[in-house]
């Protein structure tokens, strides 16, 4: 079952606190998606029709849920997805730069756990909800203007008794979104100095993608769901791919670049084309790579002008580079959304 949507669509979703223990979405909860594949709602069941002797089964046996999987995506307002970051990223804090506007601050700790919300949409008649979901990958790409995308995992799909409809409000109410017109990608040497003028480069596509490679854990004793993820074997995947109209100076050099494992370091930075309302700051996206590579053989297209796709993995240097704060990927969103509680500040 999924939901392609031409209109946008609202659903909600809260932290949670306990797992399998369901938060009602509510105030400042709601989110807009273009496209929604909730889970069905699979649970195991037998049926007696195995045992010797029987013709056909005579009974039916409800058995443990399955992860409930499904995904969401839209649109990448200027307000709104400070939780799904906070949820990928793992460590979240913020600060004020000025009254009535906050600085969401994310830093990459993908090794901690109990991130976990609860899901809640309107069909038809009723709200479906998942009590506890995780999200487990988060993709964001340019597709007029910026969007993302997220697979989810969780514990059961139930029917809620809440009223219907769920008592939405939603951050990017009213809000544009960040655009390519008013980004600015800069790369230079991992080990080189601060970024300047000469360090900005001009894509015409971005796509960043991040997967902790969680592990779903079973059922254990006491519950009928999934008992949460937590980190498998596999360590986290962060990439960044870039795609550039045709091949020129700024890009030519990749394929030595991958030959030779050069290592870069990149910003990239969304803002508003004005500041918010009465004040002076803009609202902003921005997210620092300290140590970014090559990953795999640039794609220089056999066809005129030369469309070149560069793809970038990220790894942990040894200490912040200059103009940089962390050794780990981290990331900001400036705007009017309250503060976020009850996500790791450590």
């Amino acid at each position: 079952m999924s939901l392609l949507n031409k209109r946008e669509r609202g659903i909600g979703f809260a932290k949670g606190d306990t797992w399998g223990t369901a938060v009602q979405p509510g105030t400042g909860h709601g989110i807009y998606l273009l496209r929604f594949n909730p889970p069905k709602g699979d649970r195991n069941l037998i049926t007696d029709g195995d045992e010797f002797d029987h013709d056909l089964p005579t009974n039916v046996y409800t058995m443990d849920y399955p992860e409930q999987t499904g995904s969401l995506g839209g649109r990448f307002y200027w307000a709104g997805m400070e939780r799904v970051i906070a949820s990928i990223f793992g460590i979240y804090t913020s600060s004020a730069p000025e009254s009535g506007v906050v600085k969401h601050e994310f830093a990459f700790d993908p090794i901690i756990g109990s991130i976990f919300h609860s899901l809640a949409w309107d069909e038809g008649d009723e709200i479906k909800s998942v009590p506890s979901f995780k999200f487990k990958n988060l993709r964001i790409f340019y597709d007029d203007g910026f969007q993302w995308d997220a697979d989810i995992g969780g514990d059961r799909t139930v029917i809620a008794s809440w009223s219907d409809p769920l008592s939405l409000t939603y951050g990017s109410e009213g809000l544009g979104l960040f655009r390519l017109v008013n980004t600015t990608i800069s790369i230079n040497a991992q080990g080189g100095a601060d970024f300047a003028a000469g360090d900005v480069i001009h894509p015409s596509g971005v796509e960043i993608n991040i997967d902790p490679k969680y592990t779903t854990l079973p059922v254990t004793t006491g519950y009928e769901g999934i008992s949460e993820h937590e980190p498998g074997d596999e360590p986290p995947e962060f990439t960044v791919t870039l795609n550039f109209p045709k091949k020129d100076s700024t890009n030519d050099d990749f394929l030595t670049s991958f030959s030779a494992a050069t290592k870069y370091k990149m910003r990239i930075k969304c803002e508003s084309a004005a500041v918010i309302s009465g004040k002076t700051s803009k609202y902003t996206f921005e997210i620092d790579l300290p140590g970014l590579y090559v990953v795999e053989a640039p794609e220089y297209a056999q066809e005129s002008p030369i469309p070149v796709a560069v793809k970038f993995g990220i790894y942990r240097p040894s200490a912040a580079p200059t103009g940089m704060t962390s050794a780990v990927p981290y990331a900001y969103i400036i705007n009017e959304v309250a503060a976020l509680t009850g996500y790791p500040a450590s």
